[in-house]
Formats: C-alpha cells, structure tokens, sequence
C-alpha cells in the first residue's frame, strides 16, 4: 500500500513539473521572422506573385504564433515562427531571383542589339573594302552608331570626314 502511494505521489510530481515548466516566449525567434519579412518587403516581394503569396503565408503565421504565445502555446508558436520565418525567406529569394532574371533579360538584349550592330559594321565593311556600298537612297549624309562617317556623292562615290563640300 505503501507503494502505491509513494508511486502515485511521484507521478502526480512529474506531472506538476511537466505541466508548470512551459516553455519560454520565443521572443529572438520572433525577431527573426519580423526581420525576414520586411527583408522580402524591400527586395519587392510583393510584387512578384510566388512571392507576394509566400510573404502572405509568413505574416499569417506571424499572427497565429502571436496568438498562441497569448495562450501561452509557446512551443508551439515556436514552430509556427519557424515556417513563417522559412516562408519569408522564400519570399525573399524568389524575389531577388525574379529581379536578376529581369537584369539577365536587359543584358541579353543588350548583347542582341550590340550583335546587330556589329553584322552591320562587317557588312558595310565589307562593301567598303570591295568598293560596292549599299543603296542609301538619297540620303546625303550616313552615320553608324550615331557618327558621321561621310557624305553620300551623286556619283556613288563617298566623301569621307570634313571634305564633304568638295567633289
């Protein structure tokens, strides 16, 4: 008899401790997802939709652990900090991935455009070096990349740099 009540006395003890000692406010976990978040606002997740909906995710979470810290679900809350702050960093990484693709796409066209340049310059190179040009109609004056590189003559012929008076 004695047993047994020296064996209920001790797990009802156990018990009380495992139910008193409950778990402390995750306030550094709590830093960290606030400061996730507003890292993904200013990168523009918002307004990437992968995004905006991972960073939607992690204010949601956000709030749900602020409420279970009020019940005092702090281990709890400690998870649900843990997925929003991952969410929020997710945000944050599709957006900085959505702005480099955008800054590889100008690039990728800006390599486009010096490319068709630079098949121009060989074709009038070309022409110059085998002494045919092509037909600018009546243009009198002729610029490549924005230079003036001579004037057209009514005989076919180039004048080349200041000399365009004479003929």
């Amino acid at each position: 008899m004695r047993f047994l009540i020296a064996s209920i006395a001790a797990l009802t003890a156990s018990l009380a401790l495992g139910c008193g000692a409950a778990a402390p406010v995750p306030s550094e976990q709590i830093t960290q997802t606030q400061a996730a978040i507003r890292a993904a606002e200013e990168v523009g997740a918002p307004s990437v939709p992968k995004a905006a909906l991972h960073l939607k995710m992690a204010r949601d979470q956000l709030q749900t652990a602020q409420g279970l810290i009020s019940q005092d679900e702090n281990e709890e809350a400690g998870l649900v900090l843990d997925r929003a702050r991952v969410d929020a960093e997710l945000a944050l990484a599709l957006a900085k991935e959505a702005s480099l693709r955008a800054q590889a796409a100008e690039a990728l066209e800006k390599v486009r455009k010096l490319r068709a340049e630079a098949g121009n310059l060989k074709t009038k190179s070309s022409d110059l070096a085998q002494g045919t040009e092509t037909d600018h109609g009546d243009q009198e004056d002729d610029t490549f990349l924005g230079v003036r590189t001579g004037s057209h003559r009514p005989d076919g012929l180039w004048l080349l740099g200041s000399h365009q008076g004479a003929a």
